[in-house]
């Protein structure tokens, strides 16, 4: 079935790379498609290119923003503005859905070299919350924080209302809401260091869709650092909803 990587981004501080896998005998073709979020003004028609693949190959593919443009997305020249959104990912023979592989690795450089980062799957439409889904274990401090984001899974072509809803984990108490907000079908949205406007530092999270019947894949990042600018590494470590 189809699936949804979560996000690809192209940023000053984080670059994706992809992971797109064959495990079959026979040759497939992987259908790419991508709807800019985060650039104004975000995109509302995605953009689709296809990838062929053989007999059980896998393909790493470097800087995957940068890779769409070269195949044509229009969203101006590396190095400007900073880019992301959701991957939609189809694998097929001649016409017929096929079995496949994608993930994405999302980093940042480390100052002694390397990079660190977190690694994620796609998400089949069929994983993804038709209804609300909750995400645990963020934090809130001065070594850690924790973003919070939703991504349409286009399934339907319907944008999708949402509000979240968040919770205090030592109390288990509602300390407020955020939204509404609307994502786009097939669009991603964000909210960066979600609990820091509510003075938690434990916390978790409740995603409410209110409509559309796009399904959502909703996922947290408790990164290292109470800011991308705080010296520390950036390193994430993913939570699905």
């Amino acid at each position: 079935e189809d699936q949804t990587v979560p996000v690809v981004v192209e940023a000053a501080t984080f670059e994706s790379d992809l992971v797109l896998a064959n495990p079959e005998t026979q040759p497939v073709t992987v259908t790419l498609s991508y709807v800019e979020s985060l650039a104004s003004p975000a995109g509302a028609v995605p953009f689709i290119t296809d990838i062929q693949l053989g007999a059980f190959e896998q393909r790493l593919i470097p800087s995957a923003i940068d890779f769409l443009r070269q195949r044509g997305l229009d969203i101006g020249p590396r190095g400007g503005e900073g880019h992301a959104g959701a991957l939609g990912v189809q694998f097929s023979r001649d016409g017929i859905l096929a079995q496949g592989y994608a993930g994405a690795l999302t980093a940042t450089p480390a100052p002694q070299g390397g990079r660190y980062g977190v690694f994620y799957n796609g998400v089949p439409v069929s994983l993804a919350a038709a209804g609300d889904a909750w995400v645990y274990g963020l934090r809130q401090n001065g070594t850690s924080r924790s973003n919070v984001a939703v991504a349409s899974a286009g399934n339907a072509g319907e944008a999708v209302t949402f509000r979240l809803e968040v919770y205090d984990g030592d109390t288990g108490r509602q300390v407020g809401q955020l939204g509404p907000f609307v994502v786009s079908s097939g669009g991603w949205v964000q909210f960066d260091s979600v609990l820091a406007g509510f003075g938690v530092s434990n916390g978790y999270v409740q995603v409410v869709g209110t409509t559309g019947a796009d399904r959502l894949v909703v996922y947290g990042v408790v990164n290292d650092g109470g800011t991308s600018s705080s010296g520390r590494t950036n390193d994430g470590s993913f939570l699905s909803s």
